[in-house]
């Protein structure tokens, strides 16, 4: 299950090793994110909303791609990233990304911004930048 940004890292990489990719995306996402996907060599599936509308997908659209690709992945034995709930992504932003802040930065980090999917990239780079700050 993708919503757009995880998923072209992992076509990409799928790619690249010859490996194919099947990813689960709510019906909801922008066309353009569907279209990047497939270019990449996706096979992609969309789930139509629970509840959202086309643009704005909700917490239960995420949700219905969730099962969706769960399903799927258990009834063909394959591997599901899970991103969501993966403690990797975060370790991989505190160890990789947040220092490279502050190294970049020489400590001077008044603020943080960042958009957040699965949540790791905000989680794993605060962790890191708090744990310079105490």
């Amino acid at each position: 299950m993708t919503s757009g940004n995880t998923g072209a890292g992992l076509a990409v990489v799928c790619n690249y090793f010859g490996n194919p990719f099947i990813a689960f995306m709510s019906e909801g996402k922008s066309k353009e994110r569907a279209k990047i996907l497939e270019a990449l060599g996706t096979e992609l599936y969309l789930v139509p909303q629970v509840e959202g509308i086309p643009g704005k997908v909700t917490g239960k659209d995420i949700e219905a791609a969730e099962h969706k690709a769960r399903q799927y992945a258990k009834e063909v034995g394959a591997f599901y990233v899970d991103q969501f709930n993966r403690e990797a992504g975060v370790t991989a932003y505190k160890e990789g990304t947040g220092p490279e802040i502050w190294n970049d930065l020489n400590g001077d980090v008044d603020a943080f911004v960042a958009a957040v999917e699965s949540g790791g990239t905000f989680v794993g780079v605060s962790k890191f930048l708090k744990s310079k700050t105490k």
